[in-house]
């Protein structure tokens, strides 16, 4: 990922936004994004808090811890160029070191 620029359209933030700003997630672990998360992708692609594997094959998950007790994860599709695939936010785990 070194030397890797991170492009995000303006199409795929609205589609992150609507479907996950004050949503109403089923996953009780999940946090509704407010719009200031979108903010910190940049920190997370630059120095994430923790990188862990992502489920797929070629994928990967850029961890950042923020200030209300919450983890960002960006999913990374290293195959197409460091495509951006997925954005979420989890509480944090009491105990959880990342």
């Amino acid at each position: 990922m070194e030397n890797t620029s991170l492009t995000l359209t303006g199409k795929w933030v609205r589609q992150h936004a609507e479907k996950h700003i004050g949503a109403n997630e089923k996953d009780p672990r999940n946090i509704p994004l407010r719009p200031c998360d979108f903010k910190l992708i940049p920190v997370m692609w630059r120095s994430p808090d923790n990188v862990v594997r992502g489920k797929y094959s070629g994928s990967s998950v850029l961890q950042l811890e923020t200030f209300d007790d919450g983890i960002l994860n960006l999913v990374i599709d290293h195959r197409s160029g460091a495509m951006p695939l997925s954005f979420w936010k989890t509480r944090k785990v009491r105990g959880q070191v990342t």
